[in-house]
């Protein structure tokens, strides 16, 4: 290839089997996406685990401390299961090691050994039933979409915690709600923390009521220096094509 067109990162609208076929390089900036995206990941897992918003919602409400309600997990004792291991999922990998929780991961293709860091490989239902908190990292196509629905959630472990980072639909919604309003409401899912929603910029209405959701508005990526070191990202796609021949983050590589 000879050409090359430097883009943000999603692809949505570009015709990149086109651009090859006319010798055109797609490059996109994932490296500042994923840094804010864990970060914000690690966020809102810790939160989960610590029913954070419940706590914000009573303090607010001028109600004190409740031990009737469910206790703050603790990560040293929990299993995280990472769907989706690339760029963002192994930088969470990284950030939730750090506060002792064990990390298991599923993919399409295992890693190789020297980038699994000292996490785990398991199929897709030994991560549902062994994960405390399971955080979705994967893309948005037919095999994923409602990857998570009411038969999945049947089948994870008691009480677990669900992280949404990824593309809204990944996860059923209305599925989720119902296992979260029905008459045993927290057999399954104790919390949510979702940044991405499947209808958004619509919140499912179950979602918002809910106490035990913490919620962002599409908004794990914003951060003061977030569009300055983009424009680095692809200053450097663009100096790399010129120095190669091929910028750094080609989308169609070949």
């Amino acid at each position: 290839m000879d050409k090359a067109l430097i883009g943000p990162l999603v692809e949505t609208g570009v015709d990149i089997k086109y651009m090859t076929a006319q010798g055109v390089y797609y490059a996109n900036t994932p490296k500042m996406p994923a840094l804010r995206t864990a970060d914000s990941t690690a966020m809102m897992i810790l939160q989960a685990l610590r029913g954070s918003s419940e706590c914000k919602a009573d303090a607010r409400a001028g109600k004190w401390f409740d031990p009737s309600k469910p206790p703050a997990k603790d990560a040293r004792c929990s299993t995280l299961g990472i769907v989706g291991m690339g760029n963002i999922g192994k930088l969470v990998s990284g950030h939730m090691q750090h506060f002792g929780m064990k990390v298991v991961y599923y993919n399409r293709n295992r890693l190789p050994l020297n980038e699994e860091n000292g996490v785990e490989f398991v199929s897709f239902e030994e991560l549902l039933v062994h994960s405390d908190v399971i955080s979705l990292h994967c893309p948005l196509n037919e095999g994923t979409r409602h990857l998570f629905n009411k038969q999945v959630f049947n089948r994870m472990k008691d009480d677990m915690i669900i992280v949404n980072m990824s593309r809204g639909a990944v996860i059923d919604e209305g599925a989720l709600v119902w296992k979260r309003t029905e008459l045993r409401m927290w057999l399954k899912v104790l919390r949510a923390a979702l940044d991405v929603y499947e209808f958004e910029p619509k919140i499912h209405p179950g979602l918002i009521a809910s106490p035990r959701t913490t919620l962002l508005p599409h908004a794990a990526v914003a951060h003061e220096t977030f569009e300055k070191d983009q424009q680095m990202e692809i200053l450097l796609n663009l100096e790399t094509f010129i120095r190669t021949g091929q910028p750094l983050n080609a989308v169609n590589e070949t």
